[in-house]
């Protein structure tokens, strides 16, 4: 099976599983589920895709021992947007055509530097749920993750990971195959989707970037810091998005603890 499809499968059981939690929830009144949801949606997306997979893999931004390179990896996989592999090479592309042809999620597109860039619902829509197609994977941008045993293991057992932990949490409670994957999986994937739409159609810009990367303090409350997106894409090698005192960037608090 293709892997774009058994990704698309394994958000669509996800979203399925969404309405069926928020259904239980509303009906048993047992909001303790969400509250459980809402830790491992921090889990899996500040820490695994915002502080992993993010700043430390995608753009090298700060180093930090194996250890908690291996945590992060392993929470960010579990937000269902690719293997570590996939997802750097992806984003790397964001970067390398910023609101361009070849973005592959941007609300703009362009051809080439100083082009107007024209914006298009069309392009919100497959940028928010089309987000990371991995048929736009480019293999060209991660060669030092391939030779990596580690992320090289994950990326080929990717889909038998997330089946693992599907399986095992439903063999303990099926209710928490609901609310401690499914659904912060869910959370994250429309969180990280955020910044690609919002932040490029809300805020300010500080920086005369070539793409229309804006500083929203909309998506920053969102992802924990990553909304200042105007101040990333102008400096993408630094570990913190902070540059004004109430640009707060809680995942630059963190990287501030693990970092050599």
């Amino acid at each position: 099976m293709n892997l774009y499809i058994k990704l698309k499968l394994f958000q669509i059981f996800n979203h399925a599983m969404l309405v069926f939690g928020l259904y239980y929830v509303f009906t048993t009144h047992e909001w303790g589920w969400l509250y459980i949801s809402g830790i491992f949606s921090l889990l899996f997306g500040t820490f695994g895709i915002g502080i992993g997979f993010h700043r430390l893999l995608s753009h090298q931004s700060y180093k930090t021992n194996r250890f908690w390179e291996g945590l992060l990896s392993i929470l960010g996989l579990h937000a269902t947007m690719g293997s570590s592999i996939t997802w750097v090479g992806v984003h790397r592309l964001h970067h390398a055509n910023s609101d361009k042809q070849l973005d592959p999620h941007s609300p703009y597109i362009g051809r080439g530097p100083g082009e107007e860039l024209k914006f298009s619902w069309k392009l919100i829509f497959k940028g928010w749920f089309n987000f990371w197609n991995i048929d736009h994977f480019s293999p060209k941008y991660v060669v030092h993750m391939i030779r990596d045993p580690f992320h090289l293991f994950i990326h080929k057992h990717y889909y038998k990971i997330l089946l693992f932990t599907v399986v095992s949490l439903a063999a303990i409670d099926p209710l928490l195959a609901v609310f401690v994957y499914c659904i912060p999986a869910c959370f994250t994937l429309h969180s990280v989707s955020f910044i690609i739409v919002v932040a490029h159609l809300h805020g300010y810009r500080t920086y005369n970037t070539r793409d229309a990367s804006r500083n929203s303090w909309i998506a920053s409350i969102a992802t924990m810091g990553d909304g200042w997106h105007n101040n990333h894409h102008n400096n993408p090698g630094k570990w913190t998005t902070q540059e004004k005192w109430w640009e707060l960037d809680p995942m630059g608090w963190f990287i501030r603890l693990i970092k050599k």
